[in-house]
């Protein structure tokens, strides 16, 4: 059982709208909508940056979890003037050799960054595994328990309670380099595929349309609750790793993995909608 280390990216996207001057923003409550369940990694880490922000604005940060379609759904077609953000990743963003096809792995759903690391795997393995997707992370975790799955790219913490409880076997991480919190534990292209390579990020995005006034405000208030000491301190026990980028540079990154992404899922047969 494998588990992951997260970029936090800094940034919220696209959209150059009305140059309107954002120097008082925000004047009422924000939401942050979060396209997972509730106890998903996503959600953790919206419920840490709506508090700090919370504290930063004096206004109202709440979270709200809407999975699925209709969580990207609602924040499209919100207004686009700052009031309605979404954090997700880049999973949701981007929408064996000896008994082929016996195994299971389990995931979040497709649009998740839980399934992306494992596809990953399975192609640069040259495995057949089988996708077994759930409503949730709480939900694959538990599967994974259970046996259901013989496979689960797992959160940290997740991984190191199992593991040290001796529910799960740990078999390796999928960050780079091995983890702090753990490390002993291999890195996949250590133990077992060297060209491994994956990297996840959660990144707050804004509606088209947006000002970029607006937009430049809201990265570069996340990118001080990100070098907050006890910020980066909750982050790390997730597994996370903080990292502030411009909304420009994001833009950047979001182009590049949705074009490596879109392959690996059509050569998954999944065709992004």
């Amino acid at each position: 059982m494998g588990f992951r280390t997260f970029a936090v990216a800094a940034a919220a996207l696209l959209a150059a709208g009305s140059q309107a001057l954002a120097q008082t923003y925000p004047t009422q409550r924000v939401t942050i909508v979060v396209p997972f369940s509730a106890g998903s990694i996503t959600d953790g880490l919206a419920r840490i940056l709506a508090d700090k922000l919370g504290d930063m604005w004096k206004q109202q940060v709440i979270v709200e979890n809407k999975p699925g379609i209709p969580g990207t759904a609602s924040v499209a077609k919100a207004a686009p003037d700052g009031y309605t953000l979404m954090l997700t990743s880049n999973g949701h963003t981007i929408a064996g050799k000896q008994k082929p096809g016996t195994l299971n792995f389990g995931s979040a759903g497709v649009a998740s960054t839980t399934y992306l690391a494992t596809e990953v795997f399975k192609q640069q393995a040259n495995i057949n595994i089988v996708h077994i997707p759930f409503r949730g992370a709480p939900e694959a975790v538990t599967a994974a328990v259970r046996g259901d799955v013989q496979l689960y790219f797992a959160p940290l913490p997740n991984s190191l309670e199992l593991s040290q409880s001796n529910k799960v076997r740990a078999l390796a991480v999928n960050s780079a380099q091995r983890v702090k919190q753990w490390p002993d534990l291999p890195t996949v292209a250590e133990a077992a595929v060297p060209s491994y390579k994956y990297d996840s990020w959660f990144a707050v995005l804004a509606p088209a349309g947006t000002p970029k006034p607006i937009l430049n405000k809201v990265s570069q208030d996340i990118a001080a609750v990100l070098k907050m000491p006890d910020v980066v301190e909750k982050l790390e026990k997730q597994g996370s790793i903080p990292v502030t980028n411009t909304p420009e540079q994001f833009d950047l990154i979001l182009k590049n993995d949705t074009e490596r992404y879109t392959k690996l899922l059509k050569d998954a047969g999944i065709e992004p909608k």
